[in-house]
């Protein structure tokens, strides 16, 4: 499964009826909006597609991937309406946040899209969850970015 979130929100109308439904909008907002230009901004080629689904509050939520092959990077995550899961790989070694262990079964959709959870973190690759809602998020998004630019740039 490969679409752009714009075919997800198509394929995945939210019932009006579902008690979590302005929470699973602002994730696609959130993923659409903020998401994608911080993605846009370190690498105008950058991609962001839904890759698998999974099941929280009764609704069918993306887990998405963040790509950019200017920078080396991918990120694959999902949001639970509890917390982010992120699965970060890298050609270059990731510097900062650690997050908590991780257990595969805390990253619903992974397994069936195929993508990768590392339980113990490596140098260019890990999956940690964020808690404290989307701010921590971004922030671990736009620096996890901001980093493997920076790599880029003394590399080159």
């Amino acid at each position: 499964m490969e679409m752009t979130l714009k075919e997800f929100a198509e394929l995945r109308r939210i019932d009006d009826k579902m008690l979590w439904k302005s929470g699973a909008k602002s994730q696609l907002a959130l993923l659409a909006g903020p998401v994608t230009e911080l993605m846009l901004a370190a690498d105008a080629g950058a991609k962001v597609t839904v890759r698998s689904t999974h099941t929280s509050k009764s609704i069918v939520l993306p887990v998405v991937e963040l790509r950019s092959e200017k920078l080396g990077i991918v990120f694959y995550a999902r949001e639970n309406f509890y917390n982010w899961a992120v699965t970060v790989e890298s050609e270059r070694e990731i510097h900062g946040e650690e997050g908590e262990e991780v257990h595969g079964y805390l990253f619903e959709g992974f397994e069936r899209g195929g993508l990768p959870v590392y339980e113990k973190p490596e140098a260019t690759r890990r999956s940690l969850l964020i808690w404290g809602g989307n701010g921590p998020f971004l922030e671990f998004l736009e620096a996890a970015l901001s980093a493997a630019a920076e790599t880029k740039r003394e590399q080159s």
